[in-house]
């Protein structure tokens, strides 16, 4: 048995990989040209396609409220409260000499 393997494995597998494109093959042409969908189906569908795909303008609308808070806070910059190169005043004492 072992010896009929060695001889005929790479047949064995040709045979295999021909099968497996072929029916790879027929159910490609299958899900493309021989599809059956029924009316209601289709419509189903197509109203979910439609709910799934209109604009949602509150969604853009918080986008772009958050983009543009986004850039009024790039544009007034970062301020520090406390220079960190000063050592001389510690923060606390600053705040208690008022």
């Amino acid at each position: 048995m072992t010896l009929f393997w060695y001889r005929s494995y790479r047949r064995v597998f040709l045979v295999f990989f021909a099968l497996v494109l072929i029916a790879g093959a027929w159910y490609w042409y299958y899900s493309l040209y021989q599809y059956s969908w029924d009316e209601k189906a289709k419509k189903s569908f197509l109203d979910s396609h439609a709910q799934e795909t209109d604009f949602k303008d509150a969604v853009f609308e918080k986008a772009v409220s958050v983009s543009q808070e986004r850039q009024k806070r790039h544009e007034a910059g970062v301020s520090l409260k406390h220079d960190l190169f000063r050592l001389d005043i510690v923060p606390e004492e600053k705040n208690t000499s008022r």
